[in-house]
């Protein structure tokens, strides 16, 4: 398997990194609660590399080796919209809360949003090397990037400027595969091939935590904040097949770092 991702109503899609017999790599819709097969799309003449589903659930996004990016309708698995523009794999896909906006990476370097309305989109000028990972805030108003140049990058999604670099210096020492914000937006977590996960706080860029503690590289990162409690929970899954769960509370002192606009 490849990828996995979930809508927030509980569904769930799935890729697998081996083609079918006439070599379309397919996205599977299950359904959780009776664990069978919903729907199964094919179109992608390369590995799925990233999923995401739109927040009513109603959208999937996919983005894959074969360059392209495809919106797909959930309730029929028919194809939407191809969206090309990348030159190299599509690593990472993220859709907008309201659905009119993507955001992508790529292995070309570059980060690309798109208005979905008319299929275009407009590069930021992001990376020195592959771009692993994408997020978005949760009021939409800030993108984070972060790949193989061992930084990641805060962007304005509407002037498209660069708002601040994380990890110049003090920051991961290998590929950043993933990011993610917290629920409130003011904290993002980091995971790399570093076998390290990092939490920084994005109003200021400072390192708040390092978290070590994996044998192999980390896969993902979830960040929650509970309401009644001031301390936030992470978890981390990795290649080494054991996940972690922290609770964080007590931060490390802010370690400075350098920005730029």
């Amino acid at each position: 398997m490849s990828v996995v991702a979930a809508s927030r109503d509980g569904q769930i899609a799935s890729s697998s990194d081996r083609p079918t017999p006439n070599s379309v790599h397919a996205i599977t819709l299950w359904n959780p609660q009776t664990q069978q097969i919903r729907q199964t799309l094919a179109g992608h003449r390369g590995i799925v590399r990233s999923l995401s589903f739109s927040a009513d659930g109603q959208i999937l996004a996919s983005g894959s080796d074969d360059t392209t990016i495809r919106l797909w309708d959930v309730s029929t698995g028919e194809l939407i919209q191809t969206l090309e523009g990348h030159t190299a794999p599509v690593l990472s896909v993220v859709l907008s809360a309201d659905g009119a906006t993507l955001v992508s990476g790529s292995a070309d370097q570059s980060v690309r949003l798109w208005n979905l309305s008319n299929a275009t989109s407009q590069p930021l000028l992001a990376h020195t090397d592959a771009v692993h990972a994408i997020a978005l805030s949760p009021d939409g108003g800030t993108i984070a990037s972060s790949g193989a140049d061992k930084t990641i990058r805060l962007w304005h999604p509407t002037t498209r400027e660069l708002i601040r670099t994380l990890g110049e210096p003090g920051g991961h020492r290998d590929v950043i595969n993933t990011i993610a914000f917290s629920p409130d937006g003011q904290q993002l977590v980091s995971g790399s091939w570093d076998k390290s996960v990092k939490i920084w706080d994005t109003a200021t860029g400072q390192l708040r935590h390092t978290l070590e503690g994996h044998t192999d590289r980390v896969t993902a990162a979830c960040l929650s904040i509970k309401l009644r409690s001031p301390a936030p929970a992470l978890t981390t899954p990795s290649t080494s097949g054991n996940p972690k769960r922290a609770r964080l509370s007590k931060p490390s002192p802010p370690t400075p770092v350098e920005s730029s606009v």
